[in-house]
C-alpha cells in the first residue's frame, strides 16, 4: 500500500515516523452510496482519498460540501473529541485510505512540521468552505459559475446529480437544469459521461464576479 499523496505533509516525516504512518494504515473500497462516517458517532480514524469522491450530508440528510481526490475527511476530528454532527458518502466508487486518529495525534504531538502543514490543511479547508457558503449570496448564474469554478479546481464535478448541485448552492433542481443548459448552448462548459468540463472560464469567472 502507498503512502498518502502529500508531499508536502510526508517532507515533515523522518523514516520511523512514516514507518509507523504506513504501519497504522488501511485501504478501504467504498461502493457508490455507501456510508464511510455516521451521524452522531465518534471518529477514530481519519480518511485519505486516494481515489474517488466524498460527500457530506448535514443532520437533515441534505447534502452541503463535497471533497475529492487527494484531500482528507476527518481531520478537524484532531482536537474535537465531539460526535459527529454530519455523514459522509462515497459518491461514486472509492478508494479511500483509513488511518488510526490516534497515530495522527501522536504525530502531530511530537512533530512541530508536521503539525504546522496539518493546521495549514484545515485552514486551507475553511477557507473553501467559507468561499462555498458565498454561493447563497448570489444569483443562481453567478452561484453556479462559482461552484463550477471552485470544484473544478478540486477535481469534484463528476456523477452529480442536478438535485446535489441545487443542494449544494441554495436553488432547485429546475433552476440548475435551465441554468447548465444556457451555459452549454452558451459554450461555457461541455458535459458528457455525468462529467462537466469547463471550457470557457474566463467568461464563467466574470459570471461568478458579477452574479
Amino acid at each position: 500500500m502507498n503512502l498518502i499523496r502529500k508531499e508536502k505533509l510526508l517532507k515533515t516525516l523522518n523514516n520511523r515516523e512514516k514507518g509507523l504512518l504506513k504501519m497504522y494504515s488501511n485501504e478501504i473500497f467504498f461502493e457508490k452510496e455507501e456510508p464511510i462516517i455516521k451521524i452522531n458517532s465518534a471518529l477514530h480514524s481519519v480518511y485519505f482519498i486516494e481515489k474517488g469522491m466524498i460527500k457530506y450530508k448535514d443532520a437533515e440528510q441534505k447534502l452541503y460540501f463535497i471533497v475529492g481526490e487527494d484531500d482528507f475527511v476527518g481531520l478537524p476530528s484532531l482536537f474535537n473529541e465531539k460526535k459527529k454532527i454530519y455523514s459522509a458518502y462515497a459518491i461514486k466508487d472509492s478508494k479511500i485510505i483509513q488511518i488510526e486518529k490516534n497515530i495522527i495525534k501522536k504525530l502531530v504531538s511530537s512533530n512541530p512540521l508536521f503539525l504546522k502543514e496539518i493546521m495549514k490543511i484545515i485552514g486551507n479547508r475553511a477557507m473553501f468552505f467559507m468561499n462555498h457558503l458565498s454561493f447563497r449570496n448570489k444569483n443562481i448564474n453567478g452561484a453556479l459559475a462559482s461552484f463550477l469554478l471552485m470544484y473544478e479546481d478540486k477535481r469534484c464535478l463528476h456523477n452529480l446529480t442536478r438535485k446535489e448541485i441545487g443542494e449544494l448552492i441554495g436553488y432547485s433542481r429546475e433552476n440548475i437544469t435551465k441554468a447548465l443548459k444556457s451555459f452549454i448552448k452558451d459554450g461555457l462548459i461541455a458535459e458528457e459521461n455525468d462529467s462537466i468540463t469547463i471550457i470557457n472560464r474566463e467568461s464563467l469567472e466574470r459570471i461568478s464576479k458579477f452574479g
